[in-house]
């Protein structure tokens, strides 16, 4: 007990009354009667002296309910009261959330399911879970709700910890109108607000549940003197054992509100110690402590008096429910259209949804559904996990999904035509037939835990790109059933910022203007210089409204270190400032988004470079099952992601040639048809001489192949037609480093027709080479680094060797590898380090010799490579391996000045 608090006489413990056997609650034909209420496997009736009534049941779902319909996919959620399951229906495939509960259980538990029996059962509102039917069987009782697949409140500030204000007021609104629901209309008391009894479902809808602990008023003004529910947000009132009412609801909201947006429970006993070390010295806080508050400081006034409103210690000083829909915090965002569904879509699922659908799937299946039960059932969980994904991420219902995704991108580029479509690699490349180029923005950029900028991923090109157009429209997708992926909504953010400060930066050390220093914020200091010399040019960090507060603040404490990094490394800040007119600045569009069509802007009339992001799958957790004329097919949300899984060798420049033969082909035979098409295809690059590897497969799991046509015909920000049916073979599929007769490109082209004088193939296959000097030919099968740790190092003191002999003689050579992206690029990362000096003039290593290369360096170097290979992705493996062979190759000689 704290200092200086007195006891609390009021709080009383008291030990229960001898419990009924269960037995003396049912009838004969094993009905559950207890008083006016009676449940069987039928479902719930209400009697009454005078006559026998049949509960209405609820009008939102037309289905015939039984047990024997339902089938078990996964516990979701255990407690006193019983289990929670996830069941599936299964004629029609619903999903509800199935409470069993069964009654060998205490007396006052048992009396707490009676009364949400009848709460439930007649509850007619949006803001209330759904309960469609109750059944009584084999000594349990079962009632069937509707299912909110994106779990309580509770799971999402786990991911989020704090919610913005403009989705506070969304969800205090659809609570307060539940309230209103229960206490006006209903007649009921909660008794037990709490994060975890608020539900939210994808669609952004919040609803009350779990009535178990209720009581039902026998008008609006009576009141109760019971102790029950969670203690943490009871009321003081309820704690002291006096008579309490519907206000008692109102003071649990008003913690679960601002629990939400400070992150934590809001009574603590200091800022050093916030758990308490027993809750009865946290209910004496709740009673004779002041009521907390929300910071005045942190939080509009409309925010903080909503939530003085609520938390007050006087009942009768707090508002009803009805009154706080009035109130100004509650009002003051209705007219902005805020959607709640972009928060939790951008959340990662409550639970593991992907195992429970693998296993729903296989009940879907209709062909080879007991062959393949039977074939898990002898199999590890891991193996059959394996099997039943392969089942559901079918290459038909990934075609089909990126097929149906596609028409929605289709349909936005076609909103501001002249702005080039840019996918993101790799996943972005699947969802349109045609692309203007392609860039490289990682996820793992943006996450929450690894916020970087990385310099090896700068896609300058993209800036210059919308330099020149005006913008850009930039596509990817994502599996996790968020609305966007991270790339899109931190990393591409981060990009645009930084690269929009080193620009004023740049201009105003033109101008003589100081740039902003560390430690100083820039919003602060542009008041002071920036403004006056570019008013228009804005340098503030534009971030979606789902990334919470908290992470905002952490990344704009990394900017001002981010530009620095990308000052330092040596970037040609001067080109890219000099084409944008406007500072860049990033646009989100899904399939949620609502577009007037009548009101398409113009993007010239924008005072900024718009870089438009198309998330192009439909957010979801679920793989929605869907029916063509002809055939039915799962919906899968992503599709397009981690290509090698799924695709069979078909790339996207070949789904695109053949996309209505495969669309229209059905799932019975399109594996058929896609072999058919990669083996065509491979044998007409055969006999071209151009890398046409054969692909093969294992029955039931995939290999590792690599999409090499498409992903070796890198899209030059100079093409206009996008992509072509036919091979490329023109100088788009070699990439030259500035005037260093240096090139990177694939083994996939016809290198003849590019002027090279020497080839060095780094490739693990060979390839057809048609040079009169067999010695201009090098093969060095180097190995990825997931493969191999060193096999890049070992291999590069011969790619230096022979790239010495033939640059020497100012010969032109070209290094391929599979991809023309990482092998390729770290190879001649190495030679331009080895060999040139700073200003990519060739001095036969004299500048490396003299100059111990530090990760500064090599970093510069990357970004010169960059410049001109667009497509280049060096993995973080293959450049370890370049640096350390660069450090261990060095003269160990070291001139004083650089001691």
């Amino acid at each position: 007990m704290m200092k200086g608090m007195k006891p609390l006489k009021q709080l009383k413990l008291s030990v229960p009354a001898q419990e009924a056997p269960i037995t003396s609650f049912l009838t004969a034909s094993g009905t559950f009667h207890d008083g006016d209420l009676l449940l069987n496997l039928n479902g719930l009736r209400l009697k009454s002296e005078e006559k026998e009534s049949t509960l209405p049941e609820t009008k939102e779902i037309d289905l015939k309910f039984s047990l024997e319909d339902l089938e078990t996919i996964k516990v979701i959620g255990k407690g006193s009261g019983g289990v929670v399951q996830l069941v599936r229906h299964k004629w029609v495939g619903t999903l509800f959330a199935l409470k069993v509960i069964q009654m060998n259980i205490q007396e006052e538990i048992r009396k707490q399911i009676v009364q949400e029996l009848k709460i439930n059962q007649a509850s007619q509102c949006p803001h209330v879970v759904v309960c469609y039917h109750s059944f009584y069987h084999n000594g349990a009782i079962s009632l069937v709700f509707e299912y909110m697949d994106r779990g309580s409140l509770a799971d999402v500030t786990k991911q989020v910890k704090t919610i913005l204000e403009p989705y506070l007021a969304v969800v205090c609104k659809q609570v307060l109108q539940g309230l209103v629901y229960l206490h006006n209309e209903r007649h009921v008391i909660h008794r037990d607000i709490k994060p975890s009894n608020l539900l939210v479902n994808q669609k952004g809808d919040v609803k009350i549940t779990d009535f178990g602990v209720s009581a039902m008023l026998a008008t609006s003004m009576g009141q109760r003197d019971t102790f029950v529910g969670t203690y943490n947000y009871m009321s003081p009132e309820r704690i002291s054992g006096g008579a309490y009412d519907y206000k008692s609801d109102i003071w649990s909201l008003g913690l679960v509100i601002l629990e939400c947006a400070i992150g934590r429970f809001p009574y603590i006993q200091s800022e050093d110690q916030q758990v308490w070390p027993s809750f009865y010295e946290l209910l004496e806080a709740i009673v004779a402590k002041p009521p907390p508050s929300a910071p005045s400081d942190q939080f509009s006034p409309e925010f903080c008096s909503f939530v003085s409103s609520c938390i007050q210690k006087d009942p009768k000083d707090r508002s009803s429910a009805l009154d706080l829909l009035s109130h100004p915090f509650i009002k003051k965002f209705e007219d902005k259209d805020i959607d709640l569904a972009i928060l939790v879509g951008c959340l990662e699922p409550p639970i593991n949804f992907t195992r429970c659908f693998w296993h729903m799937l296989l009940k879907i299946d209709q062909q080879g559904t007991s062959s393949m039960a039977d074939e898990t059932a002898s199999m590890s969980i891991y193996r059959a996990s394996r099997t039943i994904k392969r089942k559901q991420t079918s290459l038909y219902n990934s075609l089909r999904s990126i097929h149906e995704d596609s028409i929605f991108v289709s349909e936005i580029a076609q909103l501001w035509p002249e702005l080039p479509l840019v996918a993101n690699l790799r996943c972005g490349l699947w969802y349109a037939k045609k692309f203007y180029s392609n860039c490289y923005f990682k996820s793992t950029d943006g996450h929450t835990n690894n916020l970087s900028f990385n310099t090896s991923r700068l896609n300058l090109h993209v800036a210059t790109l919308a330099g020149q157009k005006g913008g850009c429209m930039i596509v990817d997708s994502t599996r996790k059933g968020k609305r966007f992926p991270d790339s899109m909504s931190k990393t591409i953010p981060i990009w645009t910022c930084v690269l929009n400060r080193a620009i004023l930066n740049h201009r105003n050390k033109m101008k003589g203007v100081s740039k902003p220093m560390d430690g100083v914020h820039s919003s602060a200091l542009m008041f002071d210089t920036t403004i006056q010399e570019s008013p228009n040019w804005d340098t503030s960090l534009h971030l979606p409204l789902w990334v919470p507060d908290t992470e905002k603040t952490r990344i704009d404490s990394k900017l001002n270190e981010w530009v620095n990094i990308l000052e330092t490394s040596g970037v040609d800040i001067v080109s890219i400032s000099s084409l944008l007119k406007k500072p860049l600045r990033p646009l989100w569009i899904s399939q949620k988004t609502v577009i007037w069509l009548n009101e398409v802007p113009d993007y010239n009339s924008w005072d900024f470079t718009p870089i438009i992001l198309i998330s192009a799958s439909a957010s979801s957790d679920i793989y929605r099952q869907k029916t063509s004329s002809e055939f039915s097919w799962n919906y899968i949300p992503g599709a397009g992601d981690d290509e090698e899984s799924w695709a069979r060798g078909l790339t996207p420049l070949l789904f695109w040639n053949n996309v209505y033969d495969l669309i229209n082909s059905g799932p019975d035979v399109c594996n058929q048809m896609v072999a058919n098409i990669v083996e065509k295809d491979r044998v007409f690059r055969a006999q071209r001489g151009q890398n046409a590897p054969q692909v093969s497969f294992k029955p039931t799991k995939l290999g590792s192949i690599h999409s090499t046509q498409f992903q070796e015909q890198p899209l030059d920000i100079s093409m206009k037609n996008g992509f072509s049916g036919d091979l490329l073979n023109d100088e788009h599929g070699v990439f030259w480093l500035g005037l260093t007769n240096l090139a990177v490109c694939s083994t996939g082209y016809d290198l003849k027709a590019s002027n090279v004088d020497s080839i060095l193939n780094c490739d693990k296959n060979q390839i057809l080479c048609t040079l009169k000097d067999s010695e201009a030919y090098l093969h060095l099968p180097i190995m990825d680094s997931k493969f191999d740790r060193f096999s890049l190092q070992r291999n590069l003191p011969f790619a230096l060797s022979f790239a010495k002999l033939h640059l020497k003689r100012g010969k032109r050579l070209a290094v391929c590898c599979s991809s023309g992206e990482d092998i390729s690029v770290c190879v001649c990362l190495a030679i331009l380090i080895s060999l040139f000096n700073v200003e990519g003039v060739y001095d036969d290593g004299k500048f490396f010799m003299e100059k111990r290369i530090t990760k500064l360096d090599m970093r510069q170097r990357l970004i010169f490579v960059c410049k001109y290979v667009i497509n280049a992705r060096p993995s973080r493996g293959n450049l370890k391996q370049v640096y350390n062979f660069l450090v261990k190759d060095f003269d160990p000689v070291v001139k004083d000045d650089d001691k």
